[in-house]
């Protein structure tokens, strides 16, 4: 049973202190990231016009706004509660630049926990709350997507999925070849939710992942690290935003800096099965190819490739109909209402 009293006093114990020029200034960075966010969104919506835009452009910015603040917040009031100088979220507006709308949102620790009980709660909570969050509008967005046909002249990018997104995907639709998932915008929220739990859970540096690693491991961290950045060198042959990923946890720091001991210098067997789960999320999240570029004959089965062209049907448009265009797995190198006004477009048989 929740105490009810007892979790608003924490809320409340956790917001205290704060003046009013920085209440300002990060509530204006939430406005600005989820206004960047909601433009993302309007992107997706296509052709689509008036409320039913507006209601498409929101079904992403929401969910994203919501999972950015659950995983912030995660790591936010257990540090207050630990006695943790932190800083209110910092939200990363990036409404070109960024095909999310945004570069996620992060707390300034002044200053390390004392022990490693802490260090392992506050870490642990901020992808631990994304990853929940996530969970619900995975769902919701997958069964409003739909399955259609992929236009024979698509050329672009196209998303990967995780095991996860992709067992969740398998629960509620089949996929038959030429085809695939045009996802709705709240699907795709999700998906950059389970992105960014994954990357946060890289078990190096200041990363999330790198403060549980530590947590659990001591000093081992670094061979850990090593490891995993090993692997990433390797994905970089396949994917190479991997390299940007690189050079970018380089600078960031690779080894884990030590903590002061404490009283609870190790953690206890609850943690212990809290940090393993938190790898098996990090597996289950992790995209190895996140963007790739595709053209529709990597759809087609190579057989079908090597016999004949697939028969188009000339009486049946199924995007002519379509009231509007959600974000698909893949985003073409023309725009996504395209699928809307290009008469031209005909679909297999």
């Amino acid at each position: 049973m929740i105490n009810v009293d007892k979790v608003l006093q924490i809320i409340r114990f956790s917001f205290s202190g704060i003046s009013g020029d920085q209440w300002r200034k990060h509530i204006l960075l939430f406005a600005l990231t989820g206004f960047s966010t909601f433009l993302t969104g309007l992107e997706m919506a296509g052709n689509t016009v008036g409320l039913q835009k507006i209601l498409l452009g929101l079904s992403y910015s929401l969910p994203v706004m919501l999972i950015l603040t659950g995983h912030e917040l995660g790591h936010y009031i257990v540090a207050r509660m630990y006695g943790v100088n932190v800083s209110l979220p910092y939200f990363i507006p990036l409404p070109i630049l960024s095909p999310f709308g945004t570069m996620g949102a992060f707390i300034r620790m002044r200053g390390l926990p004392m022990d490693k009980r802490s260090l392992f709660d506050v870490a642990f909570w901020g992808p631990a709350m994304s990853f929940m969050l996530s969970i619900p509008f995975a769902i919701a967005g997958i069964l409003l997507s739909e399955v259609k046909p992929i236009p024979p002249d698509f050329g672009g990018m196209y998303f990967g999925d995780s095991i996860f997104f992709k067992w969740l995907i398998s629960l509620f639709h089949q996929i038959p070849p030429g085809h695939d998932l045009f996802i709705h915008p709240m699907a795709f929220a999700a998906w950059v939710g389970f992105f960014i739990t994954a990357i946060n859970l890289f078990p190096i540096g200041q990363l999330d992942g790198g403060h549980i690693a530590y947590a659990m491991f001591g000093r081992n961290q670094k061979w850990i690290a090593m490891v995993f950045l090993g692997f990433l060198v390797l994905l970089t042959f396949f994917h190479f935003g991997w390299f940007i990923w690189l050079v970018l946890l380089y600078f960031m720091g690779i080894f884990h800096p030590p903590v002061q001991s404490g009283a609870f210098d190790l953690l206890d067997h609850k943690r212990m099965r809290l940090g393993y789960a938190s790898l098996v999320v990090l597996v289950l999240c992790f995209i190895p190819i996140p963007i790739e570029f595709k053209e529709a004959r990597d759809f087609i089965p190579e057989r079908q490739q090597e016999s004949v062209p697939l028969p188009y049907n000339d009486e049946y448009n199924v995007y002519l109909d379509q009231p509007e265009c959600w974000l698909p797995k893949m985003i073409g190198s023309t725009s996504c209402h395209s699928f809307i006004e290009k008469s031209t477009w005909k679909l297999s048989t």
